[in-house]
Order: C-alpha cells, then sequence, then structure tokens
C-alpha cells in the first residue's frame, strides 16, 4: 500500500515539474522568489478600483493578494484526491484567511484566479476566490506566471513585495518587521 502511494507520489510531483505551463517554480531562497518595488500612483489607483469591484467595503491600510492561474499544475496529487479531501483542503485554506482577517486589522486580504476551463479543483470550487473575469489584475500585477501562483503585499506607500510560486499563501504570514525587512535590503 505504502508503495503505491510513494509511486503515485513521485508520477505527481514528476508530472508537474514536466508539464508545467505556467513557467517556473520558485523555492524558498531562489534569485526572483521575492521582488520588491513600487506601484505607480495610476496603477496603485486602478488596482483598488478593481479590488472595490469585488469587495464593496473599504480598503484599510495594507493589501495582500493570491493570485492562481489556469492551467496549473500544482494541485494535480490533491486533485486525484476524492470530493471530500479536496472540500477539507478548501475549508483549512479559508479558515486560515479568516482567521489573518480576524487578528490583523488594517489589512484586506483577497484572493484571485485567472479565467478558464483547467483550474485546479482545489482552486475552482473555493467560492472565496474572486474571478479575475476580465484579466485586469492578471495584467495589472500578475502577468509573470509562476508554477503554484503568486502573491503580492502592497504598502499605502504603493511599495510591495510580490512572492512566486506562493502556494500555500504564506504573503499572510509575513509580519510587519519582516515586510520592513524585506523592503530595505538591496
Amino acid at each position: 500500500m505504502k508503495t503505491k502511494f510513494y509511486f503515485i507520489l513521485f508520477f505527481a510531483i514528476l508530472g508537474m515539474l514536466t508539464l508545467n505551463s505556467n513557467g517556473q517554480f520558485y523555492k524558498l531562497g531562489d534569485k526572483g522568489k521575492i521582488i520588491k518595488g513600487e506601484l505607480s500612483e495610476a496603477d496603485y489607483n486602478s488596482l483598488k478600483s478593481i479590488l472595490l469591484e469585488n469587495s464593496k467595503s473599504v480598503l484599510p491600510d495594507t493589501l495582500i493578494i493570491k493570485y492562481d492561474y489556469n492551467n496549473e499544475t500544482c494541485w494535480m496529487f490533491l486533485d486525484s484526491k476524492n470530493d471530500d479531501d479536496i472540500d477539507s483542503s478548501i475549508s483549512i485554506r479559508q479558515r486560515q484567511v479568516q482567521k489573518v482577517s480576524l487578528n490583523r486589522k488594517g489589512v484586506s486580504i483577497f484572493k484571485f484566479k485567472e479565467k478558464g476551463s483547467n483550474l485546479s479543483k482545489v482552486i475552482d470550487r473555493d467560492s472565496s476566490i474572486f474571478l479575475d473575469r476580465k484579466r485586469k489584475l492578471f495584467k495589472l500585477l500578475f502577468k509573470k506566471k509562476s508554477t503554484c501562483g503568486n502573491s503580492i503585499i502592497i504598502l499605502p506607500s504603493r511599495k510591495f513585495i510580490l512572492l512566486r510560486s506562493d502556494s500555500h499563501f504564506e504573503a499572510i504570514n509575513y509580519t510587519r518587521d519582516q515586510i520592513i525587512d524585506i523592503l530595505a535590503k538591496d
């Protein structure tokens, strides 16, 4: 039984690495995993407009956005599981975001997915993920695809930190001090 599991796991990982159509997979420590910069005022205002189309609330100080892509191979292994396992995974992910939202006042958290017909089940079935119907967010912030999606933290100063291949939405766990440290580095 264990042998069968490892056999399936091996081929799932191999498939992720060879069939990926979304570009590079960035591991922790890889050059290009974390990008920092600053949005123009026009781009920042466009972003706020896009977000307000999907959320009717006032946007507080910091914005954290997760973006998942169509034709993604990141969740292939989980997609092969039964519906209960997939639904459980979705619930766990939703609770994680809710917990962070409750504990971090002044932060708005959004999850978006690219429009398409080949979304991972764990992304497609998650009702908390907004659909980027007209690809506005994609064009503005997430044009460079990477395996497992990307996340961005945007401060009121318009400075940002982009995390590539952020499969588990680690961006929501970055502390204020970690964000300051990353932005201060050359």
